[in-house]
């Protein structure tokens, strides 16, 4: 991101000039937010000479080596790349429709400094064709697909509804026209606007029902906003830490969140240091955009088939033009109807009721169990549906108990099963949650969250509590989460590792490798082995794993038919908790080798979770709590974790 904030402030006349005195015939220069670009053309210069040139040339601008960042395409494939690019498969948020404005005015910016050859001109005109196509014959731009809608939906997660939060956008430019737009639709309760240039400032304000701030003026606000929203142009932070650390001292301890979607920058780097006040670059955008990418895969593959026949078209003009021979380019498209045969497909599939299904899972007895209880409910409410069970290996399944490790290896249940799915090898599948990681593969959605099961974790032992077992009994857990809470609660116990299946587990205690058990209740409650359960531990003192007691059932995002049948077995107050959870989980980097949990309860109309945390070595972990209104759950889930990693 530092060098290509370094590259953004570099004025266009110096960079045409010193192209043009490299000998290039045509250059084009594309500065987003989220690019810097150089589109080079008629050199006589061999391939790799040229592409070290290219590195010492951005070396020398951005005063640094770019190579690790650098990609370069050739021909055919820079061909495709700039078609992908103007039709939004390259940006940040898939399909948005700012970047073929964007590659319009760099286009215009090359014809003015005279760097728009005659390969050039009808490229950049052919990218603008298919640029419209894509968007005209897919649905890849459905829904909320710019940089600026998605920075109010990561607002909307902050705060929930953003009815009672006030925001101040910096800035008077296209993004902040989108920004405010976005925002006047989320009926924000104050939208102020600022710019240095007042009347662009008051024209917007006036357009979206906002208030106009001069621009000195700004710095004031940052004691009452909710939100600041920074997307001038400015070669410079335009908010500095110092206005920050002024403004929290008037607003006695209420957090402050930034979201900065300029480039360069507009705020100061040093700012997400300070207490209470949050920080999110474009960087940090990237997690919710690929939330929306599987519910639009199909559109995305489109697109690109659309994309790489026209590259090939104008691949094969351009040999021509090259060799002086005379070759037209079409302008029609061939993938008019594929929206409309692709949902004709879905349409035609047999009705719910006479459906035939593939339920993939573990042949271990807890999934089994499981999956069964899944198929029976599916088959209770769509009365004549098939539900086969597909019983698939997994990698957890073929390595030794010893090597399962800890919460790390979330995933290690999964992958092939997912796999399968993927393949068309079953249609849906039924996991613990608790044992998925927080990111899914691309093409897989959570089609339903069933009614929860007990989410805590519970003592087994010979009839004695936790607080009565004797000094350095031995307490058995694979799970490094359980055993860091467990020593905060009895430090003078000894916490082993004991795994494999819960009959395992429960024999290993009776022959008297320890002298307690700490297992998830809601595992033995599903085998019917509740019996031996001694103690269920608070899930404020133990917190449970995200997910713990719930069932996820992953389907792929293009089966609009089976996720409308799953959609039945969906529990609205589960789904809520979890996702709560999981987010939690996601945004303290799920699946990594941590000892996390997360529980999170519907109640009063508010959602709150307790989680813990502990990043390993010396430090004991650490517990937290807050609540939120009732569809909060995102915000909820951000505040923690920032929370947690301020710590």
């Amino acid at each position: 991101m530092e060098a290509r904030e370094r590259l953004a402030a570099l004025p266009a006349s110096s960079l045409y000039a010193r192209l043009k005195a490299a000998g290039w015939g045509g250059a084009v220069v594309l500065s987003t937010c989220n690019r810097f670009e150089l589109l080079l053309s008629d050199t006589q210069k061999p391939a790799e000479e040229m592409r070290r040139w290219l590195a010492d040339f951005l070396a020398e601008l951005t005063g640094a080596a770019v190579t690790p960042w650098l990609y370069t395409h050739e021909d055919g494939a820079a061909v495709e790349h700039l078609f992908r690019v103007a039709s939004g498969l390259e940006s940040l948020v898939i399909g948005e429709a700012e970047i073929l404005g964007q590659v319009k005015a760099a286009y215009e910016a090359a014809r003015t400094h005279g760097a728009a050859d005659k390969t050039v001109n009808v490229l950049f005109q052919r990218a603008f064709n298919v640029g419209k196509s894509v968007r005209t014959t897919t649905l890849v731009s459905a829904g909320r697909t710019s940089v600026a809608s998605v920075a109010v939906t990561l607002a909307e997660r902050i705060f929930g509804e953003l009815s009672q939060s006030a925001v101040l956008v910096l800035g008077a430019g296209k993004m902040a026209e989108l920004s405010s737009r976005y925002l006047l639709g989320s009926k924000v309760s104050k939208l102020y606007i600022a710019n240095r240039t007042a009347q662009k400032a008051v024209e917007l304000a006036q357009r979206f029902q906002g208030e106009p701030v001069a621009w000195e003026k700004f710095p004031e606000l940052l004691a009452s906003v909710d939100i600041v929203i920074g997307s001038t142009g400015s070669e410079r932070p335009v908010v500095t830490k110092a206005m920050v650390e002024a403004a929290m001292r008037q607003r006695r301890g209420r957090s402050l969140f930034f979201i900065d979607i300029a480039m360069p920058r507009d705020i100061e780097e040093g700012i997400h240091t300070l207490e209470h006040a949050y920080v999110y670059s474009l960087d940090d955008l990237r997690a919710i955009v690929e939330e929306t990418l599987s519910r639009r895969r199909g559109e995305i593959d489109s697109a690109a088939a659309l994309v790489r026949d026209k590259a090939k078209e104008f691949a094969a003009w351009l040999d021509a033009h090259r060799e002086g021979r005379q070759v037209g380019l079409k302008h029609g498209t061939r993938e008019e109807s594929r929206i409309e045969n692709r949902e004709s497909r879905i349409g035609n599939r047999d009705e719910e009721s006479s459906m035939k299904l593939r339920l993939a899972t573990r042949g271990s007895l807890l999934a089994q169990t499981q999956s069964k209880w899944v198929a029976e409910r599916l088959r209770e409410a769509l009365p004549g549906a098939e539900v086969e069970l597909v019983t698939i290996t997994t990698t957890g399944d073929t390595l030794p108990v010893e090597k399962w490790g800890t919460e790390g290896n979330k995933g290690l249940f999964a992958k092939e099963i997912e796999e399968a799915l993927l393949a068309g090898q079953a249609e849906f599948a039924v996991h613990s949650c608790k044992d998925l990681p927080a990111v899914l593969p691309k093409g897989l959605i959570i089609g339903a969250f069933p009614k929860r099961q007990d989410p805590r974790d519970a003592l087994i032992s010979s009839g004695v509590k936790l607080a009565s077992l004797p000094a350095h009994s031995k307490v058995g857990s694979a799970s490094l989460r359980r055993q860091m809470q467990l020593v905060l609660l009895r430090p003078d116990l000894e916490y082993i590792a004991i795994r494999g299946n819960v009959d395992t587990r429960l024999r290993k205690l009776t022959e008297g490798e320890c002298a307690a058990l700490v297992l998830a209740a809601a595992g033995l409650n599903r085998l019917g082995r509740a019996e031996v359960v001694t103690e269920f531990l608070d899930p404020a003192k133990v917190v449970p794993s995200p997910g713990q007691g719930a069932l996820a059932i992953e389907a792929r995002a293009d089966r609009a038919d089976v996720l409308k049948a799953l959609a039945l077995l969906d529990d609205a107050p589960t789904r809520a908790a979890v996702e709560c959870e999981r987010l939690f989980m996601a945004a303290m980097g799920g699946g990594c080798r941590m000892p996390l949990g997360a529980h999170a309860r519907l109640k009063d109309k508010k959602i709150e979770m307790d989680v813990f945390y502990s990043p390993g070595g010396a430090d004991p972990g650490r517990h937290m709590s807050a609540n939120r209104a009732a569809g909060e759950g995102a915000a909820l889930a951000q505040e923690l974790a920032m929370r947690m990693k301020k710590r």
